[in-house]
């Protein structure tokens, strides 16, 4: 199970940081785990992708539409002239892609096969976490570009 893996909160900062300066040239300030769900505000949006295997476990990064625009300006190196909602989420689906995808290397091993499924993106408001299970969840507040930025970890009972 991956959540009995002791360098589990290195490995998520480090592959989230490894991913950030090589893709968008950002460092994260600070991070922390949390207790609790963080409060969700319209403007977030959740893009979540799935690890099949070897091992079960779904990982979920939650930011605002305006870290996200951001995020997808430095990765492509330019402005958006006008906010293009699929065009920012398709960017933004390949960072947490690449991001898992590091992740599930330090995890399972660099020689490893593992299976990812297809990154979704919803609206943080569209389901009410406030009361999830947090027995097999890990939540990690960054602090990235003076904005707050959530990665989420769950890993279903077995």
């Amino acid at each position: 199970m991956i959540l009995r893996h002791t360098d589990f909160l290195h490995s998520i900062s480090s592959s989230l940081g490894r991913t950030l300066e090589s893709m968008a040239f950002i460092e994260f300030d600070d991070s922390k785990l949390l207790e609790r769900w963080p409060p969700v505000h319209e403007d977030m949006l959740i893009t979540s992708i799935e690890i099949y295997e070897p091992d079960r476990a779904r990982i979920m990064f939650m930011a605002s539409e305006e870290f996200e625009k951001e995020l997808h300006e430095s990765i492509v190196g330019e402005q958006l002239e006008r906010y293009d909602e699929n065009i920012v989420t398709d960017t933004v689906n390949e960072f947490v892609n690449t991001f898992c995808g590091r992740f599930a290397s330090e995890i399972f091993g660099d020689q490893a096969e593992f299976k990812l499924g297809i990154p979704e993106t919803i609206r943080a408001t569209s389901t009410d976490y406030s009361n999830s299970d947090m027995e097999n969840c890990y939540i990690i507040e960054f602090s990235i570009m003076e904005e707050k930025v959530y990665c989420i970890f769950y890993s279903p009972k077995k």
